[in-house]
C-alpha cells in the first residue's frame, strides 16, 4: 500500500504574495484525479491549514468529496501555531525567513512539530507531496518527501509543468548544485532541450508580443521579483528590490537599455501602489530604463519580451532558465539557485557579454528527460501513479541524489504549444476574440450607413458623395460621423438631394445619370500621394469629363507631388482644413480657400455650459506605435482609454492592452458618443477629431502628432502655439512624470486660451456655412447637366 499525503505548510505566508489560491488548487485537482481513477494500491490523504476549508469545498466535487476529503482530510491549526510562536519570542514573519533558510531555533520547531504531528493520525507515511518546500515535521520521518512547485518552464508558450524535488528547489538550490556534474559528464545528449527551444522560440517571436520604442542598439531585461519575499530576500545582498534596482542600473553603462518588468501579482518596489512615481524617479537618473506598464497585466511578460532582449539580470525569476534555453546572456548573483544557467555573476561580467553567442547546456536536456512535469499528462492517473512508484523505488535505492530522479519519457509536444495546438491561440487578457469580434459586428449592424441611391427630384439639384468616411469598414468613427452628418445636411439645407456616395470606382453606379456635382470629403486621405486619394481623384475626373461640377472640402494637401495638385487646377472649389495646406496648393498655383474640419459644425452645437466630471481621458493614435504609448500612459496616469475606431483593435489585442487594464477602463471602450469627451476634465489625444471636438466644447487637451502636421497645423490656426499642447517628445522618451506636470499646467494655462478659441469656433461656422452657399451660388449659374455634357463630348 502507497500512502500518500499531500500537505500544505500550516504557516501564515505575507499577505501580498498570494492574492489568489491557484498554487493550492492545482495540486488539490492533481490529487482529484488521481483519486478518481488510480490504482488500489494508492492511499490519498490531505492536511490543509483551517483557512482553506471553503477552498476545498469549492474546488472538490462532491464525489470525490466523500472519500477523500472527507475522513482523510485534516485541518491544522494556525492560531495554535501563531501563539506558539510568538511565545517563543519571535514572529510570524522572521519565523517564515528562518524556515526558508533552515534555520529555526530548535525549541520552537519542536513546539510547532508536536502541534502537526497533533493534528495527523499515526500513520505510515510512503510519500508526502508539499508544495515550495521540503516537508521538516517528524510525522514524515520514514517518508520520501517530494516538495511540489512550478517550473522555469510552465508558461506560455511552454505548458502549465511542474517538478517534484526531493531536495527542496531554494533550501539544497538542488538544480544549481547538479549543474556542473551533469554539464560536465553527459557526453551524449538527447537534443531534446534543442528541439524544445526552437518551437518556444518561434511562439515567443510571433505570439503576444510586448513591442516597445527601442532607443538603444543593446537591452538587458531586468525582472523583478518581490521585496519581502525569501526567496529574493534570503539570497542577494539587498535590503529591497529598490535597492537592487539602482544597483543594477547604477552599474550597467548609459550606452545600454534596461527593460523593468514586475512581479505579475506583487508590486515589487512599493507596496502602496506608486510604484509610477518610482519609476519616475528612477527614469530622472537613468534615461535608459523604460518600463512597459501593460507588461504588468501578462502572467509572461518577461517571456514574451526575451525575443528583444541581449541578455537577463535576474535573481530568483524563473525567466533566467528560459533564457539560456534561447540563447541569451544571463546573469545573477552568485548565491542564487538560476547559477547552473548563468553566464555572469557580476552587472559588468554580463554586460560585456552582450552581442556574444551562448552554447546550450546539456543540464537542459536532464531537466526535461527527468525534472519537468507537464500537469496535463500528470492528471493521467495511471501514468502518475507510476512515475511516483518509481520515483520511491528510486529513492529507497538511491537517497537524496541525482539518481532518485527517474526518467519522465514524455515528448517535445508534451511540453511546448505549437502553432497548431488550440491553446497557442488563446489570450493571456480575459477580452476574448469572439466576444469581440461579436462587439464589432452588432455595432457596425446597428449604426453602419447603407449604401443606397436617391432618386433624385427633378427640380432638386443632385450630388455624388465621394469617401464617405462614416461607413469605411471600422467603426464609425465618431468624428467622421460628424463630418459626413454636417456634409448631408448643409447639402440639404442648400436644396440638393444625394444621388449616391462611393467609397472607390466600384461603387459607383453604372447605370445612374451624371449627378450636377461631386463632392470630395478629402478627410484621411489627402496626404503623401495616397492610393486612396488617386482613386477618388480618378472617379471625380471621370464624373467631371461627363459634365458634373466637382468641389473637393474638408481635405489637408500634405506631402503631395505637383502632379496630383495639378489635377485640382480644373476643380470648381478646392477648400481645405488649414493654412500649411492653402500654402502648399497656392504655391502649385491652385485657387484654393481654406475651411476648418466639418466636424466642428456639430460640436459647436453642443453646450458649453457643461461641468467635466471624469479627471482624464486618452484616446488612441492611428499610429500604432504611439497607440501602445498612450494605452501606457492611461495605466500610469489612472485615465480612461478609448479607441476612436477598431484599426488598432486587433493590434492592441494582440499585445495583451485591452484586455490586461480593469474592465471600467478598457473592454473595449470606443468613443462613440460626444459625452465621453465632454465629460473628461483633460484629454490627451493622437486623434485630429479629438482635439476639434474639445476646441469646440472650450475645454482643454494634449495631443500627440498624428500620422500627418494636421494637429499642430489646427492649432497654429486657432492661434495657439503648438508647443504648448504637444507631447509627442514626453510620449516617445516614456516621461509620464512630464505629462502629468503638463496636464496640470494646461489647467493653469487655458483661460489665457479661451479667446483664441472662441473666435477660431465662431468664424469656422461661418467659413463653413459660407463654403456650401458658395456651391449653392454655383449651381444657380450653372447651365443644364445636359448640355454641359455635349459641350465636353464635342
Amino acid at each position: 500500500m502507497q500512502r500518500v499525503l499531500l500537505f500544505v505548510e500550516p504557516k501564515p505566508l505575507p499577505d501580498q504574495l498570494f492574492r489568489n489560491s491557484s498554487w493550492l488548487t492545482l495540486p488539490l485537482r492533481l490529487l482529484v484525479r488521481l483519486q478518481q481513477d488510480c490504482p488500489d494500491d494508492f492511499e490519498l490523504h490531505v492536511a490543509l491549514p483551517q483557512r482553506f476549508r471553503q477552498l476545498l469545498n469549492a474546488h472538490v466535487g462532491t464525489v470525490s468529496g466523500a472519500s477523500l476529503f472527507g475522513k482523510r482530510t485534516y485541518f491544522l491549526s494556525e492560531p495554535e501555531i501563531t501563539r506558539t510562536i510568538i511565545e517563543h519570542g519571535s514572529t510570524l514573519r522572521r519565523t517564515w525567513e528562518s524556515d526558508f533558510l533552515g534555520s529555526t531555533q530548535l525549541r520552537l520547531h519542536q513546539a510547532v512539530d508536536d502541534l502537526v504531528c497533533e493534528a495527523l493520525p499515526d500513520l505510515d507515511w510512503s510519500l508526502v507531496l508539499s508544495f515550495g518546500e521540503t516537508c521538516r515535521y517528524s510525522f514524515a520521518r520514514d517518508a520520501m518527501k517530494l516538495s511540489m512547485e512550478s517550473t522555469s518552464f510552465a508558461r506560455d508558450p511552454f505548458k502549465p509543468s511542474f517538478f517534484l524535488d526531493h531536495m527542496g528547489l531554494f533550501r539544497e538550490s538542488a538544480l544549481s548544485r547538479f549543474g556542473p556534474e551533469l554539464n560536465e559528464a553527459r557526453d551524449e545528449r538527447s537534443g531534446l532541450a534543442n528541439r524544445i527551444a526552437s518551437i518556444a522560440h518561434d511562439r515567443i517571436a510571433a505570439f503576444q508580443s510586448l513591442p516597445f520604442q527601442r532607443r538603444f542598439d543593446r537591452y538587458v531585461l531586468l525582472p523583478l521579483q518581490a521585496s519581502g519575499y525569501s526567496s529574493f530576500d534570503a539570497q542577494c545582498n539587498y535590503d529591497s528590490q529598490l535597492d537592487y534596482l539602482f544597483d543594477v542600473c547604477n552599474r550597467l553603462g548609459k550606452d545600454v537599455g534596461v527593460l523593468v518588468t514586475e512581479h505579475p501579482e506583487v508590486s515589487s518596489i512599493d507596496q502602496n501602489n506608486h510604484f509610477w512615481q518610482t519609476i519616475w524617479a528612477l527614469r530622472s537618473v537613468f534615461p535608459n530604463v523604460t518600463y512597459l506598464p501593460r507588461a504588468k497585466m501578462f502572467s509572461s511578460a518577461s517571456l514574451n519580451l526575451l525575443d528583444q532582449m541581449d541578455a537577463v539580470w535576474t535573481t530568483a525569476s524563473n525567466v533566467g532558465p528560459v533564457a539560456r534555453l534561447l540563447g541569451k546572456q544571463v546573469g545573477t548573483p552568485s548565491d542564487t539557485h538560476i547559477t547552473y544557467a548563468s553566464t555572469a555573476d557580476s552587472v559588468e561580467q554580463l554586460q560585456e557579454q552582450l552581442g556574444q553567442s551562448v552554447s546550450s547546456l546539456p543540464i537542459f536536456d536532464w531537466m526535461f528527460e527527468n525534472y519537468v512535469i507537464p500537469w496535463h499528462v500528470a492528471e493521467q492517473p495511471e501514468w502518475f501513479a507510476n512515475y511516483l512508484q518509481q520515483r520511491i523505488a528510486a529513492f529507497k535505492t538511491f537517497g537524496n541524489s541525482q539518481e532518485a530522479f527517474v526518467a519522465t519519457e514524455l515528448e517535445v509536444s508534451d511540453f511546448v504549444y505549437s502553432g497548431d495546438d488550440k491553446r497557442s491561440t488563446a489570450r493571456h487578457a480575459p477580452v476574448h476574440r469572439t466576444m469581440l469580434d461579436q462587439k464589432i459586428k452588432a455595432f457596425r449592424q446597428q449604426q453602419r450607413f447603407r449604401l443606397r441611391a436617391i432618386s433624385a427630384d427633378a427640380e432638386s439639384p443632385s450630388y455624388a458623395l465621394l469617401n464617405d468616411t462614416a461607413r469605411l469598414e471600422t467603426y464609425r468613427h465618431l468624428g467622421c460621423n460628424h463630418v459626413m452628418h454636417t456634409i448631408r445636411q448643409q447639402m440639404r439645407r442648400i436644396g440638393f438631394e444625394q444621388a449616391f456616395a462611393a467609397n472607390g470606382r466600384d461603387e459607383v453606379p453604372v447605370d445612374s445619370g451624371v449627378p450636377d456635382w461631386v463632392v470630395i470629403n478629402g478627410e484621411g486621405s489627402f496626404h503623401h500621394n495616397s492610393v486612396r486619394m488617386i482613386e477618388l481623384l480618378d472617379v471625380a475626373e471621370q464624373l467631371r469629363i461627363r459634365g458634373a461640377r466637382v468641389a473637393l472640402i474638408n481635405s489637408i494637401w500634405e506631402e503631395n507631388s505637383i502632379e496630383h495638385a495639378e489635377r485640382l487646377r480644373n476643380f470648381d472649389i478646392v477648400a481645405v482644413r488649414d493654412s500649411v495646406s492653402e500654402r502648399n496648393l497656392l504655391e502649385a498655383g491652385i485657387n484654393v480657400q481654406r475651411t476648418p474640419d466639418l466636424s466642428l459644425e456639430q460640436w459647436n452645437n453642443l453646450s458649453n455650459e457643461h461641468q467635466p466630471k471624469s479627471p482624464l481621458l486618452i484616446t488612441d493614435s492611428i499610429v500604432y506605435e504611439k497607440a501602445l504609448s498612450l494605452f501606457d500612459a492611461s495605466l500610469i496616469l489612472n485615465g480612461l482609454f478609448c479607441l476612436m475606431d477598431d484599426r488598432q483593435l486587433d493590434r492592441l489585442h494582440d499585445d495583451g492592452c485591452l484586455g490586461s487594464a480593469p474592465t471600467w477602463k478598457v473592454s473595449p471602450n470606443f468613443l462613440t458618443n460626444n459625452c465621453q469627451i465632454q465629460n473628461a476634465v483633460t484629454v490627451i489625444t493622437g486623434r485630429f477629431h479629438v482635439a476639434i471636438a474639445r476646441l469646440a466644447m472650450r475645454l482643454p487637451f494634449l495631443f500627440v502628432e498624428s500620422n500627418t502636421r494636421k494637429i499642430s497645423n489646427l492649432c497654429q490656426d486657432v492661434g495657439i502655439p503648438a508647443s504648448d499642447l504637444d507631447v509627442s517628445s514626453e510620449l516617445q522618451n516614456h516621461d509620464w512624470a512630464r505629462i502629468g506636470a503638463r496636464t496640470v499646467e494646461l489647467k493653469q494655462q487655458w483661460p489665457q486660451l479661451i479667446d483664441s478659441v472662441d473666435a477660431f469656433c465662431r468664424t469656422g461656422q461661418e467659413q463653413i456655412t459660407g463654403l456650401f452657399d458658395q456651391i449653392a451660388d454655383l449651381q444657380r449659374a450653372k447651365v443644364p447637366v445636359s448640355e454641359a455634357g455635349e459641350a465636353a463630348t464635342n
